[in-house]
């Protein structure tokens, strides 16, 4: 007889005739629908062991699902079983086991309540892993969320309805709820360690917890954050402070470099409010975004808790978001010039003093739905651009496509037909919604989108805001804003319409209409699936973009280096190809967002990392970290000012200095203020000296 706990419950396991037992399954919590890999421990396992899951969800207590579950269905993983040796299974979870508290049998020995599914776990885990050219130190975070400020949202203090609105000091969030509370929804609830972090407050990275086993890989903990924005800055903080309209940093105007990352996340165990209103929970959510600008290389993956055999081994759960390998600021710049776009422009490449960008002096680069495409290609100018070139077609747009949000037509297929297009004229949408399928929405589309439910009138207007119908125009395909009227009516927010306008308007930044011959090239069904021919690779035969515009250049430019959003709906027909740039999945714990290297400028040289802060007590021993000399060639040596013995032997207050790594290390023996020593690489006759070394000696 074996004994295992879980949740401080002893659960005592008999073992079976043919002396089998359980002792535990690793981990107790997995992503309901998901396929998570754990580790079952007990005795007398063979390799053609029966396993199943079984007695959940609470919906259907009967259920059994064998491992490997047969048959499960198209996009399904029917999961696995692998031997390890007769005390060790590891089991792959099938992808149809909602949530729910399940039993793990073997053959007909079971552990009881041993694994549940959840719709997200309790906490998320956000490892940001410094690889730039910056010091950890140098690096700050900046944690912002949105408040819905028609709600009330305990704990908070009284304030601004329901919202904390100082920024400065979190409150005692009690979780989970002690004394007999009842948990409460919360918009905000992050964590630096056991301890909460202030929203809209700027962090030293060093000053967040370490990752062990990772280096520069620092961590938030993250219970409920609603519409979250995580900023990241070089330098100095970006702290947005109190007030709603300090909140965002502006990529125009702001003197310091900064990008964000995204997030919502609810966990598990939150209530929608009030004891017995359900629960609230979410998995997460999250993204890079290059919508508004670039001002730092971000990667970001999303990682379940799956186990092997010898301890943790987490899947990347989806394809994560990533640019390309060996992708430089520099190849992004270049790439922009060669789109047609003005980099000279200081509202497209902002730096510092206003001049051409490099390492030094680098800031941002602006999208065109920040500066509302100013410097990029009018696309609706002149005789050769995309909208004068579409209104000579004297065609109708179809746009057909599924609606999964609330309101009228959810979970159906709407079917919208355009009038003749005319850049110079408001454009109107008739159409109906409520059709089963998308071939019957097709099918509609050549009945001018008649025999469902008929919608309202979807006119383009001049401001998302007005209600005067207006063209549609290079500023409004940038920008995506939603510039429509909804039966002459302000579009009302997140419903059918928003939906049917969404198709409509990013199929121009995608360059869609109009690019396949005949019928094909005036129908969202045709890229519905997310076509790749998108961009620049919609209209192959044009000699140039900067003569011929016919897209968002700035988002194709981002689209053909990576896959992260590089305009608001890039979430739109597939990413054109390259899939949803959103991280999710109900199975991920962990978060990680990788600062990448800028990389050098064309024809720079330049030492990495450029910037290295060191605080070594008296007695304690150090090294910095080697550097990176790029642009120099082969047989770099290295120089160091003020100087130091280049031999520990030599060494001045037990610190020398590696010419061959540009290394400062030793164990120093004398208290010391901050130094700063300026290291010089040489190949042949070059030099550079623009890295730096701080290090400070204190008492022990």
């Amino acid at each position: 007889m074996s004994m295992a706990l879980f949740g401080g419950v002893a659960l005592t396991t008999p073992a079976s005739a043919d002396g089998v037992s359980l002792d535990s399954v690793t981990p107790s919590v997995v992503g309901a629908n998901a396929a998570t890999t754990v580790r079952i421990e007990g005795s007398g396992f063979t390799p053609d062991d029966a396993v199943t899951i079984r007695n959940c969800p609470a919906s259907n207590p009967s259920a059994v699902y064998p491992v490997p579950f047969p048959a499960p269905g198209p996009g399904q993983d029917p999961g696995s079983v692998t031997f390890v040796d007769s005390s060790t299974l590891l089991m792959t979870t099938p992808t149809v086991i909602p949530a729910g508290e399940c039993d793990i049998y073997i053959g007909d020995t079971g552990l009881i309540d041993a694994l549940s599914f959840t719709s997200a776990p309790e906490r998320l885990t956000v490892e940001i892993v410094n690889t730039s050219e910056h010091a950890d130190e140098e690096v700050w975070v900046t944690v912002g969320y949105n408040c819905p400020l028609g709600i009330t949202s305990p704990p908070w203090p009284p304030g601004a309805q329901g919202c904390n609105t100082d920024g400065t000091v979190n409150p005692d969030y009690a979780w989970p709820a002690e004394g007999g509370q009842s948990p409460r929804r919360f918009w905000y609830e992050v964590y630096a360690g056991q301890q909460p972090l202030p929203a809209f407050t700027g962090i030293r990275l060093t000053d967040l917890p370490t990752v062990p086993g990772r280096a520069h890989t620092y961590a938030l903990s993250v219970a409920n954050i609603n519409s979250g924005v995580v900023y990241v800055a070089y330098d100095q903080a970006v702290n947005t402070g109190s007030a709603a309209a300090g909140r965002a940093p502006s990529y125009l105007t702001s003197t310091t470099r900064f990008d964000v990352f995204e997030l919502t996340f609810h966990g598990s165990g939150t209530s929608a409010g009030d004891a017995g209103s359900g629960m609230w929970t979410n998995q997460v959510y999250a993204n890079v975004t290059g919508v508004s600008g670039i001002g730092i290389l971000m990667q970001m993956e999303g990682l379940d808790n799956s186990q092997g055999a010898d301890g943790p081994s987490p899947r990347r759960i989806g394809p994560g978001i990533r640019w390309a390998d060996g992708l430089t600021l520099s190849d992004i710049y270049r790439a922009m010039s060669q789109a047609g776009i003005d980099v000279t422009d200081p509202k497209v490449v902002v730096t510092t003093d206003g001049a051409e960008p490099n390492a030094s002096n680098f800031l941002r680069f602006v999208s065109p739905s920040t500066n509302e495409g100013v410097g990029y290609p009018d696309l609706g100018a002149g005789a050769s651009s995309y909208l004068q070139w579409l209104t000579d077609q004297k065609a109708t747009m179809s746009l057909v496509g599924p609606y999964s949000g609330a309101g009228a037509g959810q979970g159906t297929w709407f079917c919208y037909r355009t009038d003749v297009f005319d850049a110079s004229k408001p454009t109107t949408m008739r159409g109906s919604y409520g059709f089963s399928s998308r071939s019957a929405a097709i099918d509609a589309a050549a009945s001018d989108c008649t025999g469902g439910t008929t919608g309202g009138v979807i006119t383009t207007a001049t401001t998302p805001t007005s209600s005067t119908p207006g063209p549609v125009d290079s500023q409004a395909i940038y920008m995506q804003n939603n510039r429509f009227l909804v039966d002459g009516k302000p579009a009302a927010g997140n419903d059918l319409y928003n939906a049917v306008f969404r198709d409509f308007i990013v199929s121009f930044a995608y360059g869609y209409w109009g690019s396949l011959d005949g019928a094909a090239g005036w129908t969202t069904a045709t890229w519905g699936t997310g076509s790749p021919r998108a961009f620049d690779r919609a209209w192959p035969s044009l000699p140039d973009s900067t003569t011929y515009p016919r897209w968002n250049p700035y988002a194709g430019v981002i689209w053909g280096l990576g896959n992260p959003y590089g305009m608001p709906y890039s979430d739109t027909f597939d990413n054109a190809g390259k899939g949803n740039p959103l991280v999710s999945g109900s199975s991920i714990t962990t978060l990680r967002v990788t600062l990448r290297a800028d990389g050098p400028w064309d024809g720079e040289r330049t030492l990495l990392p450029s910037t290295q802060r060191i605080t070594a007590p008296k007695g304690t021993t150090f090294a910095s970290q080697p550097l990176t000399a790029i642009g120099f060639g082969e047989d770099v040596t290295y120089r160091v000012r003020p100087r130091l013995p280049t031999s520990r032997k030599r060494a001045v207050d037990g610190i020398w200095f590696v010419r061959s790594t540009g290394v400062i290390k030793g164990t120093p023996t004398r208290i010391a203020a901050r130094t700063t020593y300026r290291i010089s690489a040489i190949s042949d006759t070059e030099r550079v000296s623009v890295a730096k070394i701080r290090l400070h000696v204190p008492r022990p």
